[in-house]
């Protein structure tokens, strides 16, 4: 339901599949620059790829609308006949007024005949992801290069400048048949990347590539592709929005670049002890046991109870919604530096979610609309919902109409609540979902271990 979403980043893989494209040199005939491309690159034993990936995306249901800005840099180092990569960067994610940042490092590594790929975050643990059956040679420069070289309307623009020196640039747009053939190449490192193309039909579309190649050396210098213009007409096409019940996607910004340099100077990479105890990450050709058991129990339409009066106790204070957010600064909070308090919410709309926090370090989500003609600033919009996670607290008195609260059991939450919208129960958690009439009226409540763990409230 309308909970704070956690946004993936499986960027990881396409970017070392893309980091391992590489193409070329004085001449002014395109073709020709990109052949000498080719068979410079049969000669390059390691290089360094960096990366840098802006994907601003929006999502839009009624006078409901969501942004999501996600961004990615990276550097990798390659070996190409070891077949070794070693990658550092970092991530953004940044959506319902929230800014999480993470840095990455990762090796990939041939093992067995196979690429597996090592990944952490932060200060984490060592994850393995299988890779599955890819072999450097075959995403290096023959397949990339050769499809660019038939490209449509392939011509030499002009000439550049990538890391100080000179560059000849050309241009083309490659079709859908090709893309798609690209992100099967992409896909193939990670399933997780796949998903991002998961219902998209690029066929009948064209999407331009300006590649740079050196002028002395011959070998592909950059790859920089605009995408936005082509995913946002693929999300608006009618078979995409038949997938969506009735919401709108669309994407402000989506681009890559990639700068290509170091060629043959790149030390050794050194596999690092700690890899030995990395743990096993998700594959769909493991034989793990992920079976969750669950089932979906549908209640009653506007099921009754104490939770439509929408109110909610919070620090011995009872609030009902929708509320002024003055009454949650006058209590001591404020939003949380995580959050954005600069945010402009555009007339008649909605922003989930908000972190404040109050002077013990406790953190609880508000989602604020905006009932007004004009654009107003978060702060001055009105609060139509409050979510508390036990997570995110420590001894918070909060509770929902009735006195539901955290750490209640499930017999007690029935005991008040005796009717629900749904109930959905699985091997890991319960959630009970209660929906009014209107559709801003709502409580959702998950359950861990038989006792509540999470409580949201929204009504306008």
């Amino acid at each position: 339901m309308k909970k704070r979403v956690r946004l993936f980043s499986g960027f990881l893989a396409l970017i070392l599949s893309v980091s391992v494209l590489a193409g070329c040199g004085s001449g002014k005939d395109a073709e020709e620059i990109i052949d000498r491309a080719i068979s410079e690159l049969k000669d390059v034993e390691s290089m360094t790829t960096d990366m840098e990936m802006i994907m601003d995306m929006s999502v839009s249901s009624g006078e409901t609308s969501i942004s999501a800005n996600m961004g990615m840099s990276l550097k990798v180092d390659q070996l190409i006949d070891e077949q070794i990569s070693h990658g550092t960067g970092s991530t953004t994610v940044s959506t319902f007024g929230m800014s999480e940042e993470a840095d990455i490092e990762l090796y990939l590594v041939k093992e067995e005949g196979e690429l597996v790929e090592y990944s952490k975050t932060d200060d984490g643990d060592w994850i393995i992801g299988d890779t599955g059956y890819v072999n450097f040679t075959m995403i290096n420069s023959k397949t990339f290069w050769q499809g660019f070289k038939s490209a449509k309307n392939l011509k030499h623009t002009g000439t550049g400048e990538v890391n100080k020196s000179k560059t000849e640039i050309i241009e083309g747009k490659i079709d859908g048949d090709t893309l798609d053939e690209a992100m099967s190449l992409f896909s193939a490192t990670d399933n997780a990347s796949a998903s991002l193309f998961t219902g998209l039909n690029f066929k009948d579309t064209d999407i331009v590539l300006e590649a740079q190649f050196y002028q002395d050396s011959g070998l592909p210098a950059s790859i920089s592709v605009d995408l936005t213009s082509v995913m946002d007409e693929v999300l608006k096409s009618e078979e995409f929005s038949s997938q969506m019940m009735g919401m709108d996607m669309a994407i402000d910004e989506f681009t890559m670049n990639f700068t290509f340099e170091n060629y043959n100077e790149v030390d050794d990479i050194e596999i690092p002890d700690e890899l030995a105890d990395a743990t096993i990450g998700y594959n769909d050709d493991d034989d793990y046991d992920y079976d969750d058991d669950y089932s979906y129990i549908e209640g009653v339409e506007n099921p009754t109870g104490p939770w439509q009066s929408f109110e909610f106790t919070l620090n011995q204070k009872t609030y009902k919604l929708p509320v002024a957010y003055s009454e949650f600064t006058s209590a001591g909070w404020e939003i949380d530096s995580s959050s954005d308090s600069r945010i402009k919410v555009a007339a008649e709309s909605t922003e989930y979610y908000i972190d404040i926090v109050n002077e013990k370090g406790d953190v609880i989500s508000l989602s604020f609309y905006n009932d007004s003609k004009e654009e107003k600033a978060i702060t001055d919009c009105i609060v139509i919902g409050v979510e508390v996670n036990n997570e995110y607290i420590t001894d918070l008195d909060f509770s929902l109409p009735g006195g539901v609260k955290i750490g209640m059991s499930e017999d007690e939450l029935n005991s008040i609540y005796k009717e629900y919208t749904d109930l959905y129960d699985s091997t890991y958690f319960k959630s009970y979902s209660y929906y009014g009439d209107n559709y801003y009226d709502m409580v959702y409540i998950t359950l861990y271990d038989g006792k509540i763990d999470s409580l949201s409230i929204d009504h306008k």
